[in-house]
């Protein structure tokens, strides 16, 4: 991840100045490592994404990721079964010399449709704002997950870039968008929101065929507020161009009872004029997330 970040930066100190600011990703689930890191997940708090709830603080809502990678993945998601072993695949494709991705990911595999399949985190879980009968807190009800962090102060974006696109499908909650950046102050973190209608009707059942409906969503990072420990800082500093990333996190806290479905693709910094991506080679809408 951190090494196809700098490799991106890298080359842009030698393209024209016209495409310096061209899209540079942050993280993509269709590459080997960032798949693997996802998937991590499930199996501890130390590496990979994380995933947290408010089990934390005595409450009950639930939450799980599971890394989708093929189409073959995504009917055995639907049915109930188990997904295919990630560690067993990236060990066998290591052993045959390395390879970015499965042998099933890529435009061959379209599953049922004539569209390409797009490997993707699915987050799921049903929130309960029910507050524990041994719990201090005086609320309850959230899941959240995080990326990996970015070692050596972050990824380090030049001042090139003004927003966030994230791709994802949405069940219609408002999702908590959670930017940690380098800083003098440790518990700074910004916050943006998506806040958009669903992708596809009918709450945590959206989304029937996993090649249709990702969203290309747009947060600018002028629209992002400074917290502090979970609180609005009385202080705002405005989150500028010349940032670091160290690690992106989601939260669903929208105080409402219930399951929740939340795909995820891809993230990369952009630099948005307010109407499109400049240097974007990807013939799609995109939209401001909220």
């Amino acid at each position: 991840m951190y090494m196809k970040f700098r490799e991106e930066m890298f080359k842009k100190n030698f393209e024209p100045l016209a495409h310096k600011s061209s899209p540079v990703t942050l993280y993509d689930l269709s590459r080997q490592d960032d798949a693997f890191d996802a998937a991590m997940a499930e199996k501890g708090p130390k590496d990979g994404w994380r995933i947290s709830d408010d089990g934390v603080i005595g409450g009950y809502s639930k939450g799980k990721l599971d890394m989708i990678r093929t189409s073959a993945d995504y009917k055995r998601w639907v049915a109930g079964e188990a997904l295919q072993d990630v560690f067993r695949d990236f060990e066998k494709e290591n052993q045959q010399g390395g390879r970015e991705g499965s042998p099933e990911i890529g435009d061959e595999d379209k599953g049922d449709s004539q569209i390409p399949f797009v490997p993707f985190i699915r987050w799921t879980g049903k929130i309960d704002t029910t507050i524990g009968l041994t719990s201090d807190a005086h609320r309850s009800g959230f899941a959240a997950i995080r990326t990996t962090e970015y070692p050596y102060g972050g990824a380090n974006l030049q001042g090139l870039y003004n927003a966030l696109e994230i791709v994802c499908r949405t069940d219609g909650r408002v999702y908590t968008v959670n930017l940690k950046v380098s800083s003098f102050f440790p518990g700074d973190m910004y916050q943006g929101y998506i806040n958009v209608p669903a992708t596809h009707p009918g709450s945590s059942k959206i989304c029937p065929d996993t090649g249709f409906g990702f969203e290309r969503l747009v947060l600018p990072f002028n629209k992002f507020a400074l917290t502090a420990f979970g609180r609005l800082r009385d202080i705002q500093r405005e989150l500028d161009n010349d940032v670091e990333i160290i690690h992106i996190g989601f939260t669903l806290m929208d105080g409402q009872d219930g399951d929740f479905q939340f795909d995820l693709a891809r993230i990369r910094a952009v630099n948005f004029d307010g109407y499109s991506i400049r240097g974007d080679e990807i013939d799609e809408p995109v939209k401001i997330a909220r």
